[in-house]
């Protein structure tokens, strides 16, 4: 044998080589690569805790003035449009003054009615007499339409009685029928010019009675004026509920004086829409609308529904603090908000203002 010969080694050395000098490293590089892979993949999704938004409104006054009467007690139910409250804006003391001076002038008013009484007849008077004008003129065109049909009845019982068919004594009554007649318009003619002359003759003390009567009918409507804005400012504000909800905090009672924007109570609405949640710093991930996201309620039965973010915040906000972790060190922590709406079936389940998680489950 040659001392240059290679001694064959053995299987099982050279598989224990294998696994002491090959094997940890090939381990170690397919482990990291699927770490990797599924760091990049499979990680699990950013969660955040978000909160059932819960819309609140300020019922105030539009005026000052003092808070006569609460229709509704905390935590009662409204509805739209429902009576809450009720504000009366004007001191009494003002009212009652104001409603004597309304007095007064009224009385003023009708002195002077007193002291043109006559005048008022005069205007009455010549109000008739056009009326009557009026009247004969309506009575005189209806006896005119009636003369051509008398005037041929009376010819033909004269062609009649000349024939020797009718008597005479119906031919007299035909002819005096007609003549009454023509007789009733002539008449009617003389006082219907009569009539106008007194019109026309009367007309320019009318129109100064017109000027009188106009002045007193103005003062009449502008102290009908004043009357209903004394009357409105009687009766109070009646203040509506702007949705539907619950009474949650009543900031004013009875008797006490608000102003003007001042809140008098809160309503929070029975129903939500949307569920706003922050997604901490760092963001490990860029939201966008369209994103879908798993929504997981905390009740003792989770309810797990997926839906889309609809909005997403333009800067940072403050972080509501229960929405943190628990041991949180930092005074103020930011977060991006971020708004998801609300699964049809999860809005009888959810109250305004509670808590769920929130999973984002797309890129």
């Amino acid at each position: 044998m040659s001392s240059k010969s290679v001694i064959p080694s053995p299987p099982g050395h050279r598989w224990r080589e294998f696994r002491f000098q090959v094997l940890p490293g090939l381990t170690f590089a397919l482990g990291l690569i699927g770490v990797i892979l599924l760091w990049s993949q499979y990680v699990a999704p950013v969660s955040m805790v978000g909160r059932v938004e819960a819309l609140r409104t300020s019922v105030s006054s539009p005026k000052t003035g003092s808070l006569a009467q609460l229709d509704v007690t905390r935590f009662q139910k409204v509805c739209a449009g429902q009576n809450v409250a009720h504000i009366i804006t004007t001191d009494p003391q003002i009212l009652t003054a104001n409603l004597a001076l309304i007095q007064a002038e009224v009385e003023m008013i009708r002195a002077e009615m007193s002291t043109s009484s006559q005048v008022e007849r005069t205007a009455i008077n010549y109000g008739q007499l056009q009326l009557d004008w009026m009247r004969q003129r309506v009575e005189v065109g209806i006896k005119k339409a009636e003369l051509p049909v008398a005037e041929a009845e009376h010819k033909r019982i004269e062609t009649l009685f000349h024939d020797k068919l009718v008597s005479a004594s119906e031919y007299d009554v035909s002819r005096a029928r007609l003549a009454s007649l023509q007789t009733e318009i002539r008449e009617q003619e003389n006082l219907i010019d009569t009539l106008r002359q007194s019109v026309e003759r009367l007309s320019p003390s009318t129109n100064a009675n017109t000027e009188i009567d106009k002045h007193v009918l103005a003062s009449i409507a502008v102290q009908e004026k004043k009357l209903k804005l004394t009357e409105a400012e009687m009766g109070p504000i009646t203040l509506k509920s702007p949705i539907d909800g619950v009474v949650s905090m009543i900031h004013r009672r009875n008797g006490e004086v608000v102003t003007a924007g001042d809140p008098i109570m809160t309503i929070t609405a029975s129903d939500a829409e949307h569920i706003v949640a922050y997604l901490r710093q760092p963001l490990y991930i860029e939201p966008n609308t369209n994103m879908m996201v798993r929504i997981q309620t905390r009740g003792l039965r989770r309810e797990v529904e997926v839906d889309r973010i609809i909005a997403i915040g333009g800067q940072l906000l403050p972080i509501n603090d229960a929405l943190l972790p628990p041991m949180k060190n930092i005074d103020q922590e930011l977060g991006l908000p971020v708004l998801v709406n609300l699964p049809e079936r999860l809005k009888s389940k959810l109250h305004p203002g509670e808590y769920v998680d929130v999973t984002i489950l797309s890129k």
